[in-house]
């Protein structure tokens, strides 16, 4: 009975786990990622306010980092753990600058921290 219980507890953490990708996943291999939709959750470490566009520098628990552009207005602040979801582009222009590697976002909305931040 105990080793169903422990393999129904792994499945349920294993499927958990892939619902959404990791920033660490998208940096090691992001030509997996270019041009697909990607989500992960982060905390704000850095924003940069543009004319019409904000960069923001996104860290998991781990301090892991990725880059995300967004034309949209933001209502988030350093520190807030968001959620975004967007699509990872080899290039992007921000403020007439070319930037690898950086995820134009669909949307960027608040979170809490996760529970088990240094699980995976």
């Amino acid at each position: 009975m105990h080793v169903r219980t422990s393999a129904a507890l792994l499945l349920i953490v294993a499927t958990l786990a892939a619902c959404s990708n990791t920033i660490p996943a998208i940096n090691a291999r992001p030509a997996q990622y270019y041009e697909k939709k990607v989500k992960f959750v982060g905390r704000i470490d850095r924003t940069q306010t543009l004319t019409g566009e904000t960069l923001l520098e996104i860290a998991d628990a781990d301090a892991h980092r990725i880059l995300v552009r967004t034309d949209q207005p933001v209502e988030v602040a350093v520190g807030d753990w968001v959620k975004v979801k967007g699509i990872l582009v080899a290039e992007g222009k921000v403020g007439g600058k070319v930037i690898p590697d950086l995820v134009v976002a669909d949307t960027i909305d608040k979170t809490r921290a996760p529970l088990l931040r240094n699980l995976f």
